[in-house]
């Protein structure tokens, strides 16, 4: 029998597609893991939800957090890496978006209409980075270098746990160490720590990925680096932001560390937006406005 994941109807074999909604019919109603990926107003979390949807993705819900007035996008965990990247690019559009808009609005309007729109954006601006720093407790950035010391500790801990063990197991066997124990406790104890042991080989494997792409991310942020000094000026990023006059630094920081986003992004299409905003925001803004 076939199902709509949606409206949970069940079809008979040969249907594929349900009559009432349209999506495509499933084998079986399983319940898949539903992770949050971003987080915001409701008109802006149901943009991104179809943002997604355009993009192929399909295991999407919008929830709302009563207790901290914001909805949230779920997504199931196979495909939340791949949303990452694609959350990121929506918010560079929809910040270039709202950045041309306001300019565009604040070259037509008159002084007091000019002041009202200051104070507009500024609400708006404070909102929307609220709503960026609740989305950063979901899509916390790693380097790839602390990933693999983490993997390289928990491999050494379960290689110790695992021989250790092993060892204990055949200390009994000989008679070394008097402890009875029924056969079967001997196989069951023995295929655990077995797999200690597969694990912490896993573990180590993992570790040196991680150190290789650790490697590639120190020389990406060495080329970045280099480029943006001599690409990029406070003046000349200043200069095309356009801000209201007297707007605080935080303002400034969303603004500016938006424009470098979007230039760095054109001039480099494969650096990953999660890794190139962490960079910008903990480092290379830094270096540029030092």
């Amino acid at each position: 029998m076939a199902w709509c994941p949606k409206c949970k109807n069940e079809y008979r074999e040969g249907i594929t597609v349900c009559a009432d909604c349209g999506c495509e019919l499933v084998d079986s109603l399983e319940e898949k893991v539903l992770e949050p990926i971003f987080v915001g107003p409701q008109v802006y979390v149901q943009e991104a939800k179809d943002y997604l949807e355009f993009s192929g993705l399909t295991d999407l819900d919008i929830k709302y957090n009563q207790e901290n007035d914001v909805f949230a996008l779920f997504i199931n965990e196979e495909e939340r890496e791949q949303a990452v990247k694609l959350i990121q690019v929506f918010i560079q559009q929809k910040n270039a978006s709202e950045t041309e808009k306001a300019m565009a609005n604040q070259e037509k309007t008159t002084d007091e209409a000019a002041a009202r729109e200051a104070a507009a954006q500024k609400e708006a601006m404070a909102k929307a980075m609220a709503a960026k720093e609740e989305a950063r407790k979901y899509m916390n950035y790693r380097n790839s270098a602390d990933r693999a010391e983490d993997n390289r500790s928990a491999a050494w801990s379960l290689l110790a746990v695992g021989g250790v063990g092993i060892v204990f197991i055949v200390l009994c066997l000989i008679k070394v160490i008097s402890v009875s124990l029924n056969p079967l406790v001997y196989a069951v104890m023995g295929f655990i720590f077995l797999l200690f042991i597969v694990m912490g080989l896993v573990s180590f494997k993992s570790a040196k990925g991680y150190s290789q792409v650790a490697s590639s991310e120190k020389q990406m942020k060495k080329e970045l680096k280099a480029w943006c000094q001599e690409n990029l000026t406070p003046e000349m990023i200043d200069s095309r932001l356009k801000v209201p006059a007297g707007s605080g630094e935080e303002v400034l920081f969303f603004h500016r560390s938006s424009l470098m986003k979007a230039v760095i992004s054109g001039n480099f299409p494969n650096v990953d937006p999660v890794f190139l905003e962490h960079y910008i925001d903990e480092e290379l803004y830094d270096v540029i406005f030092s």
